[in-house]
């Protein structure tokens, strides 16, 4: 009998490989380009670096975690012939996160407007507080969109609504202005930016409006029904903070050498080169996560812990293996990458990179230990786990900052090791199974990663 899991999963990780190749690829032509773009005034590299950071760290607050529950929650309704009210959560979930966004934006444009920090005073001198502003809003609604369609397990139109789609519309607008002016601002960049997050979400809204009007049409018998926003956002927020410090873990590091070195912005560019540059890699786990979320909470749901842990395993495997093949790259040949992506300039990060590198090559290794957490009920014990990462980094990267860069990036990789490692051990201790990849890996451990059986034949015992 064929395993529709099994399908999905195939299907899912094929569109999702081939989406992130694409990021990859779009981000290897973006990064350069802007790199040498502001060669002149590397400050303003740096600038925009913590800009799209901070965007993405305020669209994910502003998103609520609605990101994360429209999946579950709209799933699950699907999966009990309730389309109606899968696309009432759908609808409310997108009005949420447009009204979160907003706030998130508003408070953004406010705290650059008012607080007295040197890295402010860089943005208002620039006037890019409302262009980001606006970046904000439409990553949070596009980050609730591009989700919607994971309920569907649409993964091919969530890969190119989630971030695809809006970067290749911003490379694709810059290198055309590039024609016309040679040497656009920082201001004029972001704008481009923003225009390709609207324009992305313009064309997915309306994709998934043609889903939400099959819905309501296959609902005809069904009584109509409204979804709670408290219910929504009380599931969401614990995952939200989740994710936003999930985000800010990865960030901060960089926003206290933009805030110690504001005058010293040259600085704020070579670790923001490095540290964007072993992000690209140290996020092959994306691919993995944007698959499994549905899987993991179908599975946890049956109390089938083996096949589970045989799905996480296998595909930390499989993303993990080819991303720590990159990592050690970077490791050992940190200086000539550098200067083949970003320039000449930008080989004097070399020390930063490969720090770094040994950070994520751990973090990638422990597979999705967090989205394992968040889709077995653990949502809280993920949410402390992270809090008290992003403290002691905080605390650690300001104590280590006027040691140099390379004194933060040690305080960064050994905070991302040490986190997941304790992930790890919350899966274990409570799950009963492993997140990590295989190591060797085996062609019979692989293969049972895109073998369970059918959920209505087999249901295992918790270990």
């Amino acid at each position: 009998m064929e395993d529709p899991l099994h399908n999905r999963l195939l299907n899912g990780g094929a569109w999702a490989l081939a989406g992130r190749a694409a990021s990859i690829a779009v981000n290897a032509l973006t990064l350069p380009a802007l790199s040498r773009l502001f060669s002149s005034e590397p400050a303003e590299f740096g600038l925009y670096l913590l800009a799209a950071g901070m965007s993405l760290l305020f669209a994910h607050a502003g998103a609520a975690g609605l990101n994360l529950s429209v999946v579950r929650h709209a799933a699950v309704h699907l999966g009990s012939n309730r389309p109606a009210a899968a696309a009432a959560v759908i609808r409310t979930s997108l009005w949420l996160a447009a009204a979160g966004g907003s706030v998130a934006g508003a408070l953004f444009c406010l705290g650059v407007s008012t607080l007295p920090l040197e890295l402010c005073g860089d943005f208002r001198h620039h006037h890019v507080a409302g262009i980001i502003g606006l970046w904000i809003v439409l990553q949070a609604m596009g980050l609730v969109l591009a989700d919607a369609f994971r309920a569907f397990h649409d993964i091919r139109l969530a890969v190119a609504f989630g971030g695809l789609a809006s970067n290749a519309l911003f490379a694709a607008i810059l290198m055309v202005s590039l024609l016309v002016n040679p040497h656009p601002s920082l201001q004029e960049v972001l704008s481009m930016a923003a225009i390709g997050w609207g324009a992305s979400f313009a064309i997915g809204a309306m994709c998934l409006v043609r889903r939400l009007r099959r819905l309501t049409a296959a609902a005809a018998d069904e009584p109509a029904c409204a979804a709670s926003s408290t219910e929504l956002l009380r599931e969401s927020l614990p995952l939200m903070v989740s994710s936003v410090i999930m985000l800010a873990t990865m960030q901060i590091d960089l926003w206290v050498v933009g805030w110690y070195y504001a005058a010293d912005e040259s600085r704020v560019a070579l670790y923001g080169a490095a540290a964007r540059l072993v992000g690209l890699v140290g996020t092959a786990l994306v691919v993995v996560n944007a698959v499994i979320p549905p899987m993991v909470a179908e599975l946890h749901a049956h109390r089938r812990m083996r096949p589970l842990e045989q799905l996480l395993r296998g595909t930390a495997t499989l993303a993990g293996v080819p991303a720590s093949l990159a990592l050690l790259a970077m490791i050992f040949a940190a200086g000539p990458m550098l200067g083949t992506v970003y320039g000449p300039y930008y080989r004097d990060a070399a020390p930063i990179l490969m720090i770094l590198s040994c950070g994520y090559l751990v973090f990638t290794a422990g597979g999705s230990a967090g989205i394992t957490l968040m889709m077995t009920g653990h949502a809280k014990a993920s949410m402390a786990i992270n809090v008290v990462s992003v403290v002691l980094l905080l605390i650690g990267t300001v104590v280590a900052v006027p040691h140099g860069t390379i004194a933060v990036a040690c305080v960064m990789s050994f905070t991302m090791a040490a986190q997941k490692i304790a992930m790890l051990a919350w899966v274990r201790w409570n799950l009963g199974i492993w997140t990590q990849l295989y190591f060797p890996p085996t062609w019979s451990q692989l293969r049972q990663t895109f073998a369970h059986p059918p959920a209505n034949t087999v249901v295992e015992s918790a270990t």
